[in-house]
């Protein structure tokens, strides 16, 4: 298994008004740390480029992560995008 991180999205738009129904969506993709390339999975264009950029930025962050998750460690926290 290659290293990799899951990204994903979720939203539920709502309104007071019935008539308006409502809309949900939900996008998930498996990326490869080391190649950014998506193994799975599907994202917008815009949450892609964020995803991925974030992805570039954090990559030692995200190796180091997978290693300690291979040997059942506690995570560290990995700053968002700002």
């Amino acid at each position: 298994m290659s290293p990799s991180v899951a990204i994903g999205t979720s939203s539920i738009l709502t309104s007071a008004r019935p008539c308006e129904g409502e809309l949900t969506y939900n996008f998930a993709a498996e990326i490869a740390i080391e190649t950014l390339e998506i193994l799975k999975g599907k994202l917008p264009n815009r949450v892609l480029g964020l995803a991925l950029e974030w992805a570039a930025l954090h990559r030692h962050d995200l190796r180091a992560d997978w290693e300690r998750a291979r040997n059942e460690q506690p995570l560290e926290p990995i700053q968002p995008l700002e």
